[in-house]
């Protein structure tokens, strides 16, 4: 197994139960057959995201080239070689394995349709789009399908996963009704991607494909390594041995704006805003797998701030807008957090004892004890998870946990595609009350979690109010 492909095992091996030996041979032999109708909106975007997602993982993949334009094909072909040059992209289908098509005929057993911000996903029965694809959404719809094909490939067990007959979401509206959200014209942003790690690459994927321009501040201090290709949505073997700066890796797929790179801590980039060499941005969407790194993004002190987070397969944001509770806010400095154990039974209602084994993954048994009935009905969401991931299951990081790195691209690809959809409902004024949502990549967003988080007495952001309205104004007078 490459290095690229560790934690992609590890996370398989724990929704399924199986040990890594034999996931590794699992993956290794599975076979996924990609069949399109390009014809349909969006659907090309939609194929190239998926092909190239699956092409991070180690299954033998296959392009269906019937209906296909032959340089659509020889693309393909090139970037799944880019990736992987020892696992190329066969032409043809195979006679085995998992099949997904995108488009609203055919015999797969999977199809998924990219439909406005939003996607449509059937096993049966007809699917066709409402309305034009947004990139968004043939994002979305790549990400959808890539969670599915994993399912089967990996045989996740059957309590970790729903395999949905019929499912129809929208990032924007956080509904099924995908023709809620206005149309998205022509926009000039103002904004920073803070963190450029799984999460932001698939964000950066996602606005290189809208009708945006304007500014825009990329932050990051790392480089491409190799172990990135497999969970990462930008990257190629050719970045990894370069060991190219994730900020120009990001910039190379945000061509129509003006773009400003800054290779280094987000706490050196407000140094910068302050001191007026760095654009103090307006919107910022950050992608971060630590506490300290999203108190960093926070000190920023934007107008829009919306943080895309991932726990083992969880997938949310928490959005800490001005005016809305602050990072600091949703994650609590230790010595004002309770303890995780704590945290988690006042969170889901299990019995102390009941979390006290890690490995335990939770049963019937576990949710009837839960006496309050509202926390039991929620709770059900969580069957099959082990006690380990139900930190990052229910709140997206553990306790002062900042080690978790996203496993699998169709993870991050669904997170991205939560915060990118927040950010467009505030262009469109698309009203949401709740600044926190959730939920399970595996199960899907019909379980999702919506809550409206309230600021802590106690935290910096409200004690220190007036301090910080005067460096928001302070570097707006630097525009």
């Amino acid at each position: 197994m490459k290095p690229e492909h560790s934690r992609g095992l590890r996370l398989a091996a724990r929704a399924s139960g199986a040990d890594e030996t034999t996931l590794s041979r699992r993956l290794n032999q599975a076979e996924v057959t990609v069949s399109a109708d390009v014809a349909i909106s969006g659907v090309d975007l939609t194929l190239e995201v998926l092909v190239t997602t699956l092409r991070r993982q180690p299954y033998r993949l296959y392009l269906d080239d019937d209906g296909l334009p032959g340089d659509l094909v020889d693309h393909l072909r090139e970037a799944c070689e880019n990736i992987d040059p020892s696992r190329p992209l066969q032409v043809g289908r195979s006679s085995r394995g998992s099949t997904v098509h995108l488009g609203e005929h055919g015999l797969a057993p999977v199809r998924v349709l990219p439909d406005g911000y939003g996607a449509r996903l059937v096993r049966h029965g007809s699917i066709g789009p409402e309305r034009e694809a947004n990139a968004l959404g043939s994002v979305y719809a790549a990400a959808l399908a890539a969670g599915e094909i994993f399912k089967m490939a990996a045989e996740v067990t059957p309590t970790r996963q729903v395999r949905h007959e019929r499912l129809a979401f929208c990032p924007v509206s956080l509904s099924d009704d995908l023709g809620a959200a206005p149309t998205l014209t022509a926009t000039v942003l103002d904004a920073a991607l803070v963190g450029l790690g799984a999460v932001g690459t698939a964000t950066a994927l996602i606005l290189g494909h809208l009708p945006f321009t304007g500014r825009l501040t990329l932050i990051d201090p790392e480089s491409f390594a190799a172990e990135n290709l497999g969970t990462y949505s930008l990257g190629a073997r050719a970045d990894a041995q370069a060991g190219r700066a994730k900020v120009d890796l990001a910039a190379a797929a945000l061509s129509q704006f003006e773009t400003t790179l800054f290779a280094g801590p987000v706490e050196d980039a407000i140094r910068a805003v302050d001191a007026g060499t760095v654009r103090w941005p307006r919107q910022v969407l950050s992608g971060l797998d630590s506490i300290a790194a999203r108190y960093g993004s926070q000190l920023l002190w934007p107008d829009v701030l919306i943080d895309a987070a991932t726990g083992d397969t969880a997938v949310g944001i928490h959005d800490a807008s001005h005016g809305e509770p602050c990072l600091m806010c949703f994650f609590p400095p230790p010595e004002q957090a309770a303890s995780a154990t704590t945290q988690l039974m006042a969170a889901t209602g299990f019995a102390r004892e009941t979390l006290a084994a890690g490995d335990h993954l939770i049963d019937e048994r576990d949710i009837e004890r839960i006496a309050d009935a509202s926390k039991r009905k929620r709770a059900r969401a969580l069957l099959g998870t082990a006690v380990c991931g139900l930190a990052s299951a229910i709140g997206l990081t553990a306790d002062g946990d900042d080690t978790y790195q996203p496993a699998v691209p169709f993870v991050s690809q669904q997170a991205a595609c939560l915060g990118v959809g927040r950010l467009i409902a505030r262009l469109l004024n698309v009203s949401h009350d709740q600044n926190f949502v959730q939920y399970d990549a595996l199960r899907g967003p019909q379980s999702m979690t919506v809550e409206r988080r309230e600021p802590r007495a106690n935290c910096y952001s409200v004690l220190n109010h007036e301090i910080i309205a005067a460096v928001r104004q302070h570097r707006r007078s630097k525009d």
